[in-house]
């Protein structure tokens, strides 16, 4: 295990020290002020204020792609979306044609049934003036066939 060197970093000369002064609890703080043990010391580093946000975090895709709420979200979808709008605007006034021609279907059907009783009712109406016609044709012959009889039967 001697020959195995400690995973410390190593100091600015490159060589791996055995430094003991790391505390056993690493979560323990003490209430100095000093910078803990995973941060480099002030002074070192000189963080100055960050002028842009990386790529992922920026919204300029977004405002390039959209300029104003009103516009599609990019072009490329643009038709897409047109195209599915009009078949959607034509579906809804394909489905009210076609109530209104379900509606005037039934109006037209019922008018039919009307129209086919009224011609059913002339139609027997006619018949039975036929078979009057025919019972008044049949009696005014018995009645004349009656009356020659008669007058026959007076002269003899």
């Amino acid at each position: 295990l001697d020959n195995i060197p400690p995973q410390l970093p190593p100091s600015p000369d490159g060589a791996y020290s055995n430094r003991v002064d790391l505390p056993f609890d690493l979560t323990a703080r003490s209430d100095s002020h000093e910078t803990p043990l995973d941060l480099p010391p002030l002074g070192i580093v000189d963080v100055g204020p960050s002028k842009s946000l990386p790529d992922f975090l920026s919204d300029g895709p977004i405002r390039s792609e959209r300029r104003h709420d009103s516009q599609p979200v990019s072009a490329a979808n643009s038709p897409d979306r047109e195209i599915g709008h009009a078949l959607s605007l034509e579906n809804s006034r394909l489905r009210r044609e076609l109530e209104i021609l379900k509606t005037q279907l039934s109006i037209q059907m019922t008018r039919s049934e009307s129209l086919e009783r009224e011609v059913n009712r002339l139609r027997n109406r006619d018949r039975n003036s036929a078979s009057f016609d025919s019972i008044i044709e049949q009696l005014e012959e018995n009645l004349s066939r009656m009356t020659r009889r008669a007058v026959t039967a007076e002269n003899k």
